[in-house]
């Protein structure tokens, strides 16, 4: 079998001999590569309303075997051109002087002022209606660059309730936890292009178990909301790689969480306050 052919050339190749709905396959493809090697071949007919018939004879017309080999070389198209730091490393490679500082503060600043929609608003509702039911733990999910958020979102829900525990790729002992998933769980997915494999299994996992899922991520086609209950969209800068939307809403999650059981989750944070103070934890 032939190694490393490049899909998109393929496409654009055969792209005047494609049927009509070969035509709107392919043009899907081309729009949404990040989320198409996420499918099965069943999932991308329930997204694209193309049967698995001409799917299936689409990738053979663009000279795959099948729709495995398809799925093999898309993946291997991404890992060479798509990098979560595609954006930092542009920026970098400009020639023109800029005060970096200042583009970064305001591209940060435009991507807060267009992350709220009512929306947006409305599915924040409903994921904190979701999170607060009392049976039940709350897990977290994220890998690679989106984890920096999970941990953020852990160490806040951590500090105002017990039953909150956090899942990575770097955990060795992930299938121990997830033995103890039951149908009341709930779980917090996050994942940014390009999106993992691990979170989109994590996410399945739950799904199987009936557990409620939340994910926040930057586009609505993102593989984790197939999954998902609830989407949250932040989305990232374009000039860096930042989670600014992101970590604003891990923040407002931990807010409204807080208020529901306002008195008992003061009294937490006082006993830890004090429990860090009596052993020197912090400088000052």
């Amino acid at each position: 079998m032939e190694k490393n052919k490049n899909v998109l050339k393929l496409i654009d190749n055969h792209y005047d001999k494609l049927s009509k709905n070969q035509k709107i396959l392919a043009n899907y493809i081309k729009e949404n590569l990040n989320i198409v090697g996420f499918f099965s071949i069943k999932e991308l007919s329930e997204k694209t309303g193309i049967s698995i018939a001409t799917i299936s004879r689409f990738v053979k017309e663009i000279e795959f075997d099948g729709f495995f080999e398809f799925q093999k070389n898309l993946s291997d198209l991404l890992k060479k051109n798509i990098t979560p730091m595609k954006e930092i490393k542009n920026f970098i490679k400009e020639n023109e002087e800029k005060n970096i500082l200042k583009n970064i503060i305001d591209s940060n600043t435009n991507i807060l002022l267009n992350t709220y929609t009512e929306e947006l608003n409305n599915n924040f509702n409903k994921a904190i209606d979701i999170l607060s039911e009392k049976k039940g733990n709350i897990y977290i999910c994220a890998s690679r660059s989106s984890y920096s958020v999970a941990f953020y979102l852990y160490f806040t829900l951590k500090g105002i309730k017990e039953n909150v525990y956090l899942l990575s790729d770097e955990n060795g002992n992930i299938s121990l936890k997830l033995l103890s998933v039951k149908k009341e769980d709930k779980l917090i997915a996050i994942s940014y292009a390009r999106y993992t494999k691990f979170t989109y299994n994590i996410t399945r996992f739950f799904k199987e178990k009936e557990c409620k899922i939340v994910s926040i991520t930057d586009n609505i086609n993102a593989p984790i909301g197939l999954n998902s209950d609830v989407v949250l969209l932040a989305k990232n800068s374009e000039i860096s790689y930042s989670f600014v939307g992101a970590m604003t809403l891990a923040n407002s999650i931990t807010v409204a969480l807080g208020k529901i059981e306002k008195e008992k989750v003061l009294k937490r944070m006082e006993l830890h306050d004090k429990i860090l103070l009596e052993n020197d934890i912090y400088i000052s």
